[in-house]
């Protein structure tokens, strides 16, 4: 198949979860004999890589000056996303074609409502954007179950005037509506039925109304190989258990709340390694180091593989309702003990691992209580959540949005 892939998401010179699932994703599609480019956006901060693509990649998305000033605003701009998705389509409308698929694995649903019928257009959901503007429905320090997009409104700014709140609510609708109408024009995925049924739910919808599927996200079993081959450095853990927490440091990952969870005497117990960056890391950093945990700042994704294998057991502390996080399939795949609270998409990823490998929590603090005592075997690893094994599935998709062939033999079918 001719397969165009599309994300505002690369190339960055730190790439996120939803770039890095359409790098791995492209790679695999070029090793099954597919011819795959990619329509990536025009670097902003000067990055002129290409995150690991091994085909032709595209610099064209420009949002340069279409953010409309929306953090000034206090609202959500009506007309913002629909021009950011009239960009998107002039961008794929400028690599030639034709494409047997377009698959866009990006931050905006109105792209699917306008990219006619006739081209077989897929989108992949990573998160909750499709009816919500933040995209990861966490409000107050928690998961956000509001409904009503007049509740929105309170996202842009805390006490929003009748204006804020007209402009956002307009806004939220519209995401809505436009979304709705691109699932039932063309197929989505869904990374995990959570987010699908949260959808539906949202939007008063049956998921058969929509022509919809779900498919979690995936690894690089190459990446993951290699970190087992990188050479190990001594454990210098004095006998204390290998704790290894990585990941964005803001509110809804749970770090701060995570470590302040842990009494001291359960510290004394553990090693604990804290691996990524973000807005709360020197607001945690200065509040724990002192307690003795150790914070690496960023860390390359090869750097994070590396230290999930020398850990014994990794902790995922989000707070927010995760779509599918790639760190416990990571970890799983890295034959590690991995704990997570029971939200979200998580608990979907269980049979990815061993019976008892993934063990989920209702609470921070019930999670910091077991975690000193908790089981470490030597878990078996295992192949299930690699790309290569989500590969027939998204072809299938793939497949289902393409023109059907005539069939041989006469075609006015008379004997």
């Amino acid at each position: 198949m001719r397969i165009l892939l599309v994300t505002e998401d690369v190339p960055m010179a730190q790439l996120g979860g939803a770039g890095a699932h359409a790098i791995t994703l492209g790679n695999a599609l070029l090793n099954a004999g597919h011819h795959v480019e990619f329509v990536g956006a025009r670097s902003e901060d000067g990055f002129d890589g290409d995150n690991g693509f091994a085909g032709k990649l595209h610099r064209l998305i420009d949002f340069r000056g279409a953010r409309w000033r929306e953090n000034s605003t206090g609202a959500f701009v009506p007309l913002a996303r629909p021009h950011m998705a009239r960009r998107l389509w002039a961008a794929i409308s400028q690599v030639a074609g034709p494409w047997d698929v377009v698959h866009y694995h990006g931050h905006n649903p109105h792209l699917g409502a306008l990219v006619p019928a006739t081209v077989n257009f897929v989108h992949t959901l990573h998160d909750q954007g499709a009816e919500c503007l933040t995209k990861v429905r966490f409000r107050d320090d928690q998961p956000c179950r509001a409904d009503r997009a007049i509740e929105c409104a309170k996202c842009a700014a805390p006490a929003p005037n009748a204006l804020q709140r007209w402009m956002s609510v307009t806004s939220v609708n519209g995401l809505r509506r436009a979304s709705l109408r691109a699932f039932r024009r063309h197929r989505a995925i869904f990374v995990s039925d959570f987010i699908r049924q949260r959808y539906c739910h949202n939007l008063q919808v049956e998921p058969g109304s929509i022509r919809s599927h779900v498919i979690h996200n995936f690894v690089d079993m190459n990446r993951i190989r290699a970190a087992l081959l990188a050479p190990v450095p001594g454990s210098g853990d004095g006998g204390r258990l290998r704790v290894l927490c990585a990941g964005r440091i803001d509110a809804a990952k749970g770090f701060g709340d995570f470590l302040s969870a842990l009494d001291e005497r359960s510290l004394g117990k553990l090693q604990i390694i804290v691996a990524g960056d973000g807005p709360a890391l020197a607001a945690t950093r200065a509040t724990h180091e002192s307690r003795g945990v150790c914070f690496l700042g960023w860390q390359s994704p090869s750097r994070v593989l590396e230290s999930v294998r020398d850990a014994q057991v990794c902790v995922v502390p989000s707070i927010l309702e995760e779509a599918c996080p790639t760190t416990v399939l990571e970890s799983l795949a890295l034959g590690r003990t991995v704990l997570a609270l029971r939200r979200g998409g998580t608990p979907e990823l269980a049979d990815y691992g061993q019976p008892g490998q993934l063990r989920l929590f209702e609470s921070l603090p019930e999670l910091a209580a077991a975690l000193p005592s908790v089981p470490v075997p030597d878990w078996p690893r295992s192949d299930k959540a690699g790309v290569l094994a989500r590969v027939p599935a998204i072809e299938t998709v793939y497949r289902a949005g393409m023109p059907v062939p005539m069939p041989q033999g006469n075609p006015r079918g008379s004997p």
